[in-house]
């Protein structure tokens, strides 16, 4: 049952990291003042933002 639900998660997450964001969304998203991310009560919205965080604040 718990392999059956990873079946094509690697090729979903390897899609997802390799997907190309349209530059202009780089852009809008960089001349933000918030970031707000939201999901699903997993983890996983809370890991971005705190890495979000981390980058920014460099």
């Amino acid at each position: 049952k718990f392999s059956s639900a990873l079946y094509g998660f690697r090729d979903d997450v390897l899609t997802a990291l390799n997907t190309p964001i349209d530059p202009q969304i780089v852009e809008w998203v960089k001349g933000a003042h918030t970031i707000y991310f939201s999901g699903l009560n997993d983890g996983v919205a809370e890991e971005l933002t705190l890495k979000t965080n981390e980058i920014t604040r460099r």
